[in-house]
């Protein structure tokens, strides 16, 4: 079995990197690294945990939206898409977005998340085994 250098680890095991950008049409894109965790882990995982990872993910949303000056949606139309290494059969209802649409809240990239103020488009799974992530694109919802 051959050895692999550090330089080729890292670029084998590179992941996508927290990011986002103001489209000209005022919709946001925002980059999440690594895999979303499942619902049946969410659930079976300690409480503990699952806060960590909900803060976790609630500062990277404060720090893009201050360092792209990111819009706070009133009225939002949402759609997530999750990137997976593997291209393994997956129920798309085991991918619930709850904790993402909570920390998105908390990070004042939307001003709520209920169902009268937000639509949540189907969620998406597809396969980038480089670089697991979840893309959330964001656009306000006009009735």
């Amino acid at each position: 079995m051959k050895t692999l250098t550090a330089a080729e680890f890292r670029r084998m095991y590179r992941t996508a990197e927290w990011d986002a950008r103001i489209e000209p049409d005022g919709s946001v894109w925002l980059c999440i690294p690594g895999e979303p965790v499942s619902l049946n882990q969410w659930t079976r995982q300690h409480w503990a945990k699952t806060r960590s990872i909900l803060v976790n993910m609630t500062t990277g949303l404060r720090i893009l939206k201050m360092t792209y000056k990111l819009p706070c949606f009133d009225c939002a139309e949402v759609q997530i898409v999750y990137y997976f290494r593997t291209n393994r059969k997956r129920d798309q209802d085991n991918y619930t977005p709850k904790q993402l649409l909570d920390a998105m809240r908390k990070a004042d990239i939307l001003a709520d998340d209920n169902a009268q103020v937000l639509r949540l488009l189907p969620v998406e799974c597809r396969v980038d085994k480089q670089r697991p992530r979840t893309e959330v694109f964001v656009r306000r919802w006009v009735e």
